[in-house]
């Protein structure tokens, strides 16, 4: 008897560590990424002299099953822990890292051919016939479109992203409505908190050092502008440039979602303004993004 096959829609760490378990428990995957690189939020920009994580910025972990996950990374030389000095001390515990950036967890997963990088999933389809692979999947890769057949579609991308493909689905196969609609429904009614974020480097020797690396700023501060800032450099593993560090700010949601069509020129200076008050440092060189 063959083994079944399994579609995971989107390689984030929920979809690699989902391929990962059906892949050990004998099942036939394949995942499907529209964008190159593997990991979702555990992203890692690179610059002329630095990284920046500009998405999650640390992780931790408490079950059984994650901390062995979590010693596989460490014995690999992926993962690293990671005791910044804190502003805002708070009972935690241990923080870990990518090494030697964020992005690098998905390595962990060793699933490289299992993915489909740059493969966009436009539909999936209902197959009727008897004797073939029930679901059908329809996907742009090198601008070209192509289909795939599988016993099983997991989709593992954030509630926006699948409600709008399973409403594109539904409405060019509407047999789909009964098995899918309350699905729909249910992710329709769920959205994202936007966040947003600029990363620089400063030149220490001009600035100074700071005294932390990390504000993990609480909510009830004044301050509602941020929610996080990073030296990012001050990770395990990064560059080490003496004259240099990287930093990534993270604005908080509410105020994220208050200025989301803003112009991002605005949004620099405004997130620049916090991060020199509450850093005591002041900069003018900044990558931006949303």
């Amino acid at each position: 008897m063959c083994a079944a096959s399994v579609a995971i829609v989107g390689a984030g760490i929920a979809g690699l560590a989902c391929a990962k378990e059906l892949q050990n428990a004998g099942l036939l995957v394949q995942v499907f990424e529209k964008s190159r690189g593997l990991g979702g939020r555990s992203a890692t920009r690179f610059a002329s002299l630095s990284k920046f994580d500009h998405g999650a910025q640390f992780f931790t972990a408490r079950s059984k099953n994650f901390l062995d996950w979590v010693d596989v990374g460490l014995q690999m030389g992926l993962i690293a822990s990671w005791q910044p000095r804190l502003r805002y001390e708070r009972e935690a515990p241990q923080w870990y890292v990518g090494v030697p950036g964020m992005s690098s967890l998905a390595r962990v997963f060793q699933l490289d051919e299992l993915v489909q990088r740059e493969a966009l999933v436009l539909q999936i389809e209902r197959i009727e016939t008897p004797g073939q692979m029930p679901w059908r999947l329809t996907y742009e890769k090198n601008q070209q479109l192509q289909v795939a057949t599988f016993d099983f579609v997991i989709l593992a991308i954030p509630g926006p992203q699948a409600a709008q493909l399973l409403q594109k689905s539904i409405a060019n196969q509407p047999t789909l409505d009964g098995e899918l609609a309350a699905l729909l429904q249910k992710l329709s009614c769920k959205t994202m908190l936007p966040c947003w974020a600029i990363w620089f480097e400063t030149n220490r020797d001009l600035l100074g050092d700071s005294k932390y690396d990390v504000w993990q700023i609480p909510e009830d501060l004044e301050n509602n502008q941020i929610r996080w800032i990073a030296k990012n450099n001050s990770k395990p593993f990064r560059e080490d440039k003496s004259s240099v560090d990287s930093w990534v700010v993270q604005a908080s949601p509410d105020w994220s979602l208050e200025h989301l069509a803003e112009d991002p020129l605005v949004i620099k200076r405004e997130l620049l303004s916090a991060f020199a008050k509450v850093t005591g440092l002041e900069i003018d060189l900044l990558r931006l993004e949303r």
